[in-house]
């Protein structure tokens, strides 16, 4: 049987604010060839982190860290 690790509390987020957060997805989602390709931002234990939708490893992993997404950011709009 394989036992879990409970996550670790030293991974530090990729931005420290929301803010930043939301300019870095905009900026990304202009380069994404399909206007449908969204970004999905994530609230963690010590910032937020930034995952592409279709990442499912990145997702995943948030989920299991305990994050909370977010908002949702498109080429068009920002879901928050």
């Amino acid at each position: 049987m394989i036992k879990l690790q409970a996550p670790k509390n030293d991974f530090i987020s990729q931005f420290e604010t929301l803010n930043q957060a939301i300019a870095y997805a905009r900026e990304r989602v202009k380069t994404f060839p399909d206007p449908l390709d969204n970004i999905e931002i994530w609230k963690m234990r010590q910032g937020f982190d930034v995952v592409h939708y279709m990442n499912s490893s990145g997702r995943n992993w948030c989920i299991y860290n305990k994050g909370k997404k977010v908002a949702t950011i498109n080429k068009e709009k920002t879901h928050a």
